[in-house]
């Protein structure tokens, strides 16, 4: 039997190339020996690359930290997941947080022009 894991890389590469972002957090809860695979920092850096649009890929574009070698100061996992909570909300039209903003003020509305209160007639 084949397991992830032992996958030849070439082949392991064609099946990220047809994941999604948040179905890579998925297959790392599947076990430790997915999870090792899943959380490589040059897999996470490819997937990444999916997302150009994404701030946190610009912001790492722009300081140039994308084009180097992955060093240990970048928390590519935390940066990732950002990411792929964040498509995976939009993609699937789910609000990730919400909002709630007052529609009206809670002092009488007073009128542009003359600066009075209107009055009720």
């Amino acid at each position: 039997m084949v397991t992830i894991p032992s996958l030849p890389e070439d082949v392991f590469l064609l099946i990220l190339e047809n994941l999604d972002s948040w179905d890579m957090v998925r297959c790392r809860k599947v076990s430790k020996a997915w999870q090792e695979v899943f959380t490589k920092t040059e897999y996470m850096r490819l997937m990444l690359k999916k997302y150009p649009l994404a701030r946190e890929i610009q912001e790492l574009a722009n300081s140039g930290i994308l084009s180097k070698p992955a060093t240990q100061s970048t928390d590519w996992q935390d940066i990732f997941d950002k990411v792929a909570s964040r498509y995976y909300h939009l993609t699937h039209g789910k609000a990730r947080s919400l909002n709630k903003y007052k529609l009206a003020a809670s002092e009488p509305i007073q009128s542009l022009v003359s600066g009075e209160p209107l009055g009720l007639s």
